[in-house]
């Protein structure tokens, strides 16, 4: 997924590396580097640069929301709703932070409560295809079906190419029998990306 460190991104590495040497008390150099090793995959050299920026100025709701999604990839749900809820006591529209939250309880499966936060999200931000894929999901996990489309949906209307989106929305459509919709949308999904997984999409439209 994350592959290797290539082009401008090695040249982005470097300098915000090179930031940090000649001022090491740049709290924006450390989490910006702390970022591009999240994108890298390296949750534990980002976790030490966020932790280094939020010593360097604690009251960092975007680097306090970035440590947050460490500790969600790293299943350390507590500790992300913490930073979340800390980020949001500095700037309570940072729409990603209420997401945070979402998908920290909907990994908890308390779905009702992803919906919510979800749903906060997307009222401060309105343009955010993921999140209206994430609350989809939410959607379909309760089997309100309609309401996971409408959601998916949204999604693709933001975001055409979004391949993710047509095949959940294909998901949806076979769940409400609407079998050759699910088929198109699969077909979608498939031309925008090949690797898209539809094998759950085949098993549930061949029921």
């Amino acid at each position: 997924r994350y592959g290797t460190v290539t082009g401008v991104q090695t040249v982005l590495f470097r300098s915000w590396s090179d930031v940090i040497k000649k001022n090491p008390r740049s709290h924006e150099a450390f989490n910006n580097r702390g970022a591009h090793y999240n994108e890298q995959g390296d949750l534990d050299k980002a976790l030490n640069d966020f932790n280094t920026s939020l010593s360097l100025n604690p009251r960092q709701p975007r680097t306090l929301n970035n440590r947050s999604m460490i500790w969600f990839q790293k299943k350390e749900y507590q500790q992300a709703l913490n930073d979340a809820d800390a980020a949001l006591s500095f700037d309570p529209r940072l729409a990603e932070a209420w997401c945070n939250k979402a998908n920290v309880y909907y990994n908890l499966a308390q779905y009702d409560t992803a919906l919510f936060y979800y749903s906060k999200a997307i009222s401060i931000l309105p343009y955010f295809p993921s999140v209206y894929t994430n609350r989809g999901s939410a959607f379909l996990k309760k089997g309100d079906y309609q309401n996971a489309l409408n959601d998916y949906l949204k999604a693709i209307e933001q975001m055409p190419n979004y391949a993710e989106a047509w095949r959940l929305a294909a998901l949806a459509y076979a769940e409400l029998d609407r079998d050759q919709e699910a088929l198109n949308a699969m077909n979608r999904a498939l031309t925008i990306n090949p690797s898209s997984n539809v094998a759950v999409v085949l098993s549930r439209s061949e029921e």
